[in-house]
């Protein structure tokens, strides 16, 4: 493999980890938006439950008033849960960190030292792992945003760019120059 080889190779791992990370960070933010919308109007459950229970002393007031009120705290909670919006926060936060980990692992060692074969090796099976940590899709008009906003700049994981790159597209600096809009 030539030296002109692992830069190409490695310039397209520095955009897929770096579109990767953007991915991850957009998504994290929408999903922690969707926790938001789901905790808030527990919390404002709680405030009401708390004013009726304190406040009214009509018996059949409070007793309709808290089955309704824990129904649709527990829908709420279900919805939640069922759509694994903690779970999926998490995993995007900690792939994040992953990716920028290996990001600045790479610019390192791009700037320190000679690349070798074995560190494109090490690279790859690192952003493949890191990938398989995520088992969950992104949304969609993330994806779209994604390759909207990059498409013509970086090299995009298969997945979002819906196309096979060929070499035979890459012009001199590295980059691929083929129309790919929708």
């Amino acid at each position: 493999m030539t030296k002109l080889d692992i830069k190409i190779i490695l310039d397209d791992y520095i955009d897929m980890i770096y579109i990767y990370e953007i991915i991850c960070n957009d998504t994290y933010n929408y999903y922690y938006n969707l926790k938001f919308l789901f905790e808030f109007p527990i919390i404002f459950i709680n405030v009401i439950m708390t004013i009726i229970n304190s406040t009214i002393t009509d018996i059949f007031i409070i007793k309709h008033s808290n089955i309704f009120l824990n129904v649709t705290t527990m829908l709420l909670v279900s919805l939640s849960n069922y759509l694994k919006i903690n779970e999926k926060c998490e995993i995007l936060k900690i792939n994040r960190d992953k990716f920028i980990k290996l990001y600045n692992l790479i610019e390192k060692r791009k700037y320190t030292e000679d690349i070798s074969v074995d560190f494109i090796d090490i690279v790859i099976t690192n952003y493949d792992n890191i990938i398989e940590n995520i088992n969950f899709s992104f949304p969609p008009k993330i994806l779209k945003k994604i390759r909207t906003q990059y498409a013509q700049k970086k090299t995009l994981p298969l997945f979002i760019n819906g196309i096979k790159k060929l070499d035979k597209y890459r012009g001199d600096n590295g980059i691929i120059e083929i129309d790919i809009s929708d």
